[in-house]
């Protein structure tokens, strides 16, 4: 094989490739007449999607060390990067809505009610932000050097959130012109650095390496884990709140509707910025965002959340041997007792 699962992984699980590279355009079209549907490019995939595919089928071929049940997460990762694949091709198509309900699902009544429990408090309130992105990128870059050596953080004007990081590339992004309140940043390095960064941390140090690039379902996981050391934290305020509950709501909205119809939807419950903001990543994948559809991700921070809270806290702290999934608890339990995985 010549590619590594985790090099495939950062490339083609790579949330930078459903940002619109000319949102900022789009956006001013969009409030100066917002019964406007944006028409949303896409930077290009920067990889043979046929050769990649080539790749992982080499995968879906190969044991582990003679360990079945090792070798059965390494084959559900280089599944799911299959539909991934699918996904990252279909960008601007008509086929994009089908591929990410089929990767992420789509909001159930159980789901839409939790979303609605968090939004009950009313508009959400943003604290004041004193903090710029190049000193919340300091910040963050320290708490990452804090962790281990080799991580980098930059500034980039192409995203849609504040911040992202990509673990496999061991690379943190913070948006261009993006301001944080103490607060926003203590999130940031809970969410980015104590969750995504630490469980990539401790993968890097098990003996496979599906501990990094990921167990099938992992994200679920992995986003709800940091929304609940959020909490933890004591940093899961209002305006959070809002956001986790808001996507939820937005992507319901966005299965039905126009971008222009999801934002009429959501202004009454928010400001104009934050509709504006959470419209675009309920609709981010679409060309044409007149027609319905778009990326269901989002929803993962609340359901992973739900998930997470209900879990033991003995059960949780086996999350964090690397980039697993609750669903793969059983296996990653008997493994550690059986010493081929260390608990970390």
């Amino acid at each position: 094989m010549g590619l590594s699962l985790t090099k495939i992984a950062a490339l083609v699980a790579d949330e930078t490739l459903f940002n619109p590279v000319n949102v900022l355009e789009e956006k001013k079209k969009f409030f100066d007449d917002t019964s406007y549907n944006p028409r949303f490019t896409y930077k290009g995939l920067g990889f043979d999607p046929v050769a990649l595919r080539q790749e992982l089928e080499q995968f879906l071929q190969a044991s582990q060390d003679g360990d079945e049940r090792v070798s059965q997460l390494v084959q559900g990762r280089a599944r799911e990067l299959m539909k991934w694949l699918d996904l990252v091709e279909a960008r601007g198509s008509g086929a994009f809505t089908h591929f990410s309900v089929e990767l992420f699902g789509k909001p159930d009544a159980w789901l839409v009610a939790e979303a609605e429990q968090l939004l009950s408090g009313g508009k959400e309130k943003r604290v004041e932000q004193a903090i710029a992105a190049e000193e919340a990128r300091r910040q963050l870059q320290a708490a990452l050097d804090e962790l281990g050596p080799g991580w980098r953080t930059v500034i980039d004007d192409a995203l849609v959130a504040d911040a992202h990081i990509n673990p496999q590339l061991r690379l943190l992004r913070v948006r261009a012109g993006a301001s944080f309140s103490p607060l926003e940043v203590k999130q940031l390095v809970v969410h980015e650095v104590g969750t995504h960064a630490r469980r990539s941390f401790n993968g890097e140090r098990q003996p496979s390496e599906v501990f990094v690039a990921g167990t099938a379902g992992y994200l679920e996981t992995e986003e709800g884990l940091a929304v609940f050391h959020e909490e933890q934290a004591g940093c899961f305020d209002s305006f959070r709140k809002q956001q986790v509950g808001g996507r939820v709501i937005a992507i319901k909205e966005a299965l039905s509707k126009s971008f222009a119809e999801v934002y009429a939807a959501l202004l009454p419950r928010f400001g104009n910025e934050t509709a504006f903001a959470l419209t675009v990543r309920a609709k981010r994948g679409l060309g044409d965002t007149s027609k319905p559809g778009g990326l269901t991700k989002d929803l993962l921070y609340l359901k992973g959340l739900l998930r997470v809270r209900a879990l033991s806290e003995e059960d949780r702290k086996y999350l964090y041997v690397g980039k697993v999934s609750y669903h793969h608890l059983p296996v990653i339990k008997e493994i550690v007792r059986e010493g081929k995985v260390r608990l970390l």
